[in-house]
């Protein structure tokens, strides 16, 4: 490269007094690593059994309307929508982790019946820089890892996910356990989108409920007292809750009947 001088200029002064050369980075220079979203990063550090899986979201769902949603159990921490219509929802207390697949799988948002289950993937983080023999042979691979991917995505842990439902059942029936028949309160007839503090809130206008649980468009509630639980039978039986009409009677015990029968036979 020639340098142009003018007469009366020394060499070095001249060379001194060129613009330095910035170095611009183009295909030889390695690219920055993106960083992780805040959220992601929220993620990463949350341990997975606060984490709530979420599958069968409807095209165009929003995390805002998936955090609205879940809202009715407790306000998440954090809310992620991804790919292929799911998301992960994050508690702050393994209860209402426990409380959300409970209540709201099977529930409708947005049109879509949705499910709701433990989580058992871990947010993915930015990837290795590899050589670029390794992304064209990763490239040939694709279409073999997407249909893996696919197969995992589907295979769901279900003895994993039995084992927990199981555990918070077993809780919420531990707590009803102390209480007795004629404290207790079965509802019948609830709409597949009501969750049980939708219901507490109903029965709560005339007495709090000390307990509440809901399953298969069924309830169970139990009260302080015995009068409450009267009072709440006499008074919202044939109530309209979520644009159905409830049955509130007196609560049996269905697995003592079922070894009667058996007894029977």
């Amino acid at each position: 490269q020639w340098v142009y001088i003018p007469n009366g200029v020394s060499v070095s002064k001249a060379l001194s007094s060129r613009p330095a050369v910035r170095a611009v980075a183009g295909k030889g220079a390695p690219a920055a690593k993106p960083k992780l979203a805040k959220y992601e990063e929220k993620l990463k550090q949350i341990d997975s059994s606060l984490k709530v899986w979420i599958g069968g979201l409807a095209e165009g769902t929003t995390w805002k309307q998936v955090e609205e949603h879940f809202s009715a159990v407790a306000k998440p921490s954090v809310t992620s929508v991804m790919k292929r219509g799911t998301a992960v929802v994050a508690y702050k207390t393994m209860e209402d982790v426990e409380t959300a697949m409970a209540s709201l799988n099977g529930s409708e948002l947005n049109g879509a019946t949705i499910e709701v289950d433990v989580w058992v993937q871990k947010p993915r983080t930015e990837k290795a820089e590899k050589p670029k023999k390794q992304q064209q042979q990763q490239k040939q691979q694709q279409p073999q890892q997407k249909l893996q991917q696919k197969a995992k995505a589907a295979a769901m842990p279900v003895k994993k996910a039995a084992l927990k439902t199981k555990e918070s059942s077993d809780k919420m029936k531990e707590k009803l356990a102390a209480f007795s028949a004629a404290q207790k309160v079965w509802v019948g007839g609830l709409a597949e989108t009501t969750t049980w503090k939708a219901l507490e809130k109903h029965l709560a206008a005339v007495a709090k409920p000390k307990v509440t649980n809901i399953w298969k468009g069924k309830g169970c509630v139990a009260y302080e007292s015995e009068d409450d639980a009267a009072t709440v039978i006499a008074t919202l039986n044939g109530s309209e809750l979520d644009g159905k009409v409830l049955e509130v009677d007196t609560w049996t015990r269905p697995e003592k009947k079922a070894k009667t029968v058996k007894e029977e036979a």
